[in-house]
């Protein structure tokens, strides 16, 4: 799919990945890439901060990025992970290069990608009423926000947007019969 596939996560832990991005490497449709990059946001309290850590849990193939922003910083994401990648690559702890012989003989840049998941739910289920009407305040607030790659200054043009399914383990009433 690319040679860098790049994740907004939300989760907090550093030894948790959500099932959103299990669900689109591997389920959606099968993902392909040479580094896998989780990055994750920490808006803090002091108004200043500007920091990131670098986790590589699976070194060279599955990257985490956690960027400590004060409250006053502007998350301007997609400039900051510039930055970090040639930090990275000057302390010699990753090397980039296109995935593509013919690009790398050239010296061309590797490619990036930012693969941005909005969970949405399945028409499949049948919620009780109450669940239901906060489901769709959900939608309807997410209507009126600003999304994930706007609020974070991603550059549109290398975003690709994904739907991810909600799901709800509740019980089937009947169970469909086979005939003939």
């Amino acid at each position: 799919m690319a040679t860098n596939l790049v994740y907004i996560i939300k989760a907090n832990n550093i030894n948790q990945i959500e099932s959103k991005i299990m669900y689109s490497i591997f389920y959606k449709q099968p993902k392909r890439a040479q580094t896998y990059w989780l990055l994750h946001v920490n808006i803090v309290d002091e108004p200043d901060t500007y920091s990131y850590e670098v986790n590589q849990i699976i070194p060279g193939t599955l990257i985490r990025i956690d960027f400590h922003l004060g409250f006053k910083i502007e998350p301007r994401i997609n400039l900051y992970f510039k930055e970090v990648l040639k930090d990275m690559v000057a302390n010699g702890e990753i090397k980039l290069s296109s995935s593509f012989k013919t690009l790398k003989t050239h010296h061309f840049p590797p490619d990036f990608l930012f693969v941005n998941l909005d969970r949405v739910m399945s028409q499949d289920y049948k919620l009780p009423a109450w669940e239901t009407l906060i489901m769709g305040l959900h939608a309807f607030t997410r209507l009126l926000s600003i999304n994930d790659v706007k609020a974070l200054g991603l550059d549109t043009s290398s975003v690709i947007d994904e739907k991810v399914p909600i799901s709800v383990e509740l019980p089937l009433n009947r169970k469909i019969r086979r005939v003939g």
